[in-house]
């Protein structure tokens, strides 16, 4: 979750799902049209969930100030994980493991906007019995983003900005997961841009045999970053 001009990632655990869309939600409408201290203070005040909020390319400093310290200005609890170098999505859920703990997750990369919010998602995702599970969205470029390669329905795997895509489904930032990921992204070697891959780790639940499943939205989304 963000202050206007910045988007570093949230992992979400021990929480309500109806009061975390909410507050989401709220947040990043506030943050889109940039609007007053007390709408931001309002929407934070939703909030009263477990937040780790992890940043590696934004002054952590602002992001605090900003949000303060704690979250008890809002009625929430939040806790800051520092990524100590940006090594990659994937890391920074690592560095979580100990946050988490036991819980399922929502992971949720702040630049992203997506109308309705993920309660059904994280719902779906919760009676699915799943170890992972993905937004999908159709774009009208996909080489910029990761693509989804289906059979059916079924996520097959998962391909990073290929020049040739397999489907014009994008693989937008909202993601959720099992503790199950953590004992994938262990076993991950750095990419060509040394960063450890949230791709990489969809793609190894799936070789691991265990399940992510795949929803296609129909909803405005933006990718604000």
């Amino acid at each position: 979750v963000a202050s206007p001009g910045t988007s570093p990632n949230v992992t979400i655990g021990k929480h309500d799902v109806t009061t975390y869309d909410s507050a989401v939600s709220d947040l990043l409408r506030t943050a889109a049209s940039a609007t007053s201290d007390a709408v931001w203070s309002q929407a934070m005040a939703s909030l009263a969930g477990t937040l780790a909020v992890t940043a590696t390319e934004y002054p952590a400093a602002s992001i605090v100030a900003t949000l303060g310290r704690d979250g008890s200005a809002f009625g929430a609890q939040f806790t800051y994980i520092q990524q100590a170098a940006p090594l990659g999505i994937a890391h920074g859920v690592l560095v979580c493991r100990e946050f988490i703990g036991d819980d399922a997750f929502a992971l949720y990369l702040g630049d992203n906007v997506l109308r309705g919010g993920i309660t059904t998602f994280v719902r779906d995702f919760a009676a699915a019995g799943a170890d992972g599970a993905v937004i999908l969205k159709a774009v009208g470029d996909p080489r910029a983003f990761g693509v989804a390669e289906l059979a059916g329905e079924q996520l097959l795997r998962v391909v990073e900005k290929p020049p040739e895509p397999p489907s014009n489904l994008a693989v937008i930032g909202l993601y959720a997961f099992t503790p199950a990921v953590f004992e994938i992204i262990e076993t991950q070697q750095p990419s060509a841009r040394r960063e450890l891959e949230i791709a990489d780790t969809i793609n190894g639940l799936l070789a691991s045999g265990r399940s992510d499943i795949a929803t296609v939205t129909a909803e405005y989304w933006i990718d604000t970053g």
